[in-house]
């Protein structure tokens, strides 16, 4: 009797299923299952919404605006000033860079815009990884693995091995001093820290499969840093103004026409879903399955820019919080992670 009675109480506890049949989970496995098939399912949404928006930003950029509605510049709209915003850097006609090189910004301008301030620190950031790891693979990953966990006990390991080797290197020895005196840094105050002088801009060789696919920062015809995850920006009568959105970020449209409640909209619809930052990485906390729907839009042309890959998915799931330093009187910028090590 007591023998039917735990067979029967061993059946209760086991019997889960899934599509109808028993796969035989205990409670806890089946939650924990449950989990990850609504994680899926909720990544799987995610990217398809992200694949249609792109879709609607790249018509929006083909869209003339012939009036400048909020701070909207038409110069970057319509279907040859919208297809050359978007595609002139990639297809190499947007003009001598470091020629253009060079935007002017007061610096209380330049720190209005939280959301501005964060792309240029994580531009420069990976400015500092992309001078890193001409140096050495091995010293690149030290400093993206500095720059994302706080942790410098590689950089320092690898830095000070590279430093020994210098002795008889002196080409390494040059390159050495070059990283340490930030010459990788894509912006200074100018001498009275008035302003804020962005003079170049990265190259993000990131990709599928080794090859590099993400569309780069560059300056305009018209002086204007074109970001592909973030926007246009540029100074208009003193002020430091979005002329025109990511083609992944087309309700920004919104923050340019200074409409109700588009702080809340980024915030929490376009911040969830989009891809972002300089390397277009998927939004924080997604997996693989979030590249799913873009994955297609390789062979399709459709999702600009779209061509970012699963590894890159997988990376961003797992980042964690940027190394941060302590705040100076003058006003932030990422100052490199030499400047941790005492």
């Amino acid at each position: 009797m007591n023998q039917q009675m735990q067979t029967t109480e061993e059946n209760t506890t086991k019997n889960f299923y899934l599509g109808g049949f028993n796969i035989g989970l205990d409670p806890d496995d089946q939650m924990e299952l449950n989990q990850a098939l609504a994680k899926n399912t909720s990544d799987l949404a995610k990217g398809s919404v992200q694949l249609g928006a792109e879709s609607i930003g790249f018509a929006n950029a083909m869209i003339d605006a012939p009036l400048n509605q909020g701070t909207r510049d038409s110069d970057y709209y319509g279907p040859i000033d919208g297809f050359n915003r978007i595609f002139s850097n990639m297809l190499g006609y947007s003009g001598d860079q470091e020629a253009l090189s060079g935007i002017t910004i007061p610096t209380e301008e330049y720190l209005s815009n939280p959301r501005f301030v964060e792309h240029m620190a994580d531009l420069n950031k990976y400015s500092e990884f992309d001078a890193a790891r001409a140096i050495s693979p091995e010293f690149g990953d030290a400093v993206k693995t500095a720059q994302q966990t706080g942790n410098i006990e590689d950089f320092t390991s690898v830095f000070n091995k590279l430093r020994d080797e210098a002795i008889l290197n002196e080409d390494l020895a040059q390159q050495l001093l070059d990283f340490k005196d930030q010459t990788w840094r894509i912006m200074s105050f100018d001498e009275n820290q008035e302003n804020i002088i962005v003079n170049k801009l990265p190259q993000i060789d990131e990709g599928l499969f080794g090859i590099d696919m993400t569309p780069d920062p560059y300056f305009s015809k018209k002086g204007d840093l074109v970001l592909p995850g973030e926007g246009v920006f540029g100074m208009r009568d003193g002020s430091l103004n979005q002329l025109a959105s990511a083609v992944g970020r087309p309700l920004d449209e919104m923050l340019i026409e200074g409409n109700p409640g588009a702080e809340f909209i980024a915030k929490n619809v376009t911040d969830k879903v989009a891809l972002s930052g300089p390397e277009i990485m998927p939004p924080k906390g997604t997996g693989p399955m979030y590249m799913v729907p873009m994955m297609s839009s390789l062979f399709t042309g459709v999702g600009v820019p779209a061509a970012k890959g699963i590894m890159a998915a997988g990376r961003a799931a797992t980042r964690t919080k940027p190394i941060v330093t302590k705040q100076r009187k003058e006003p932030y910028l990422y100052e490199g992670i030499l400047s941790n090590i005492k």
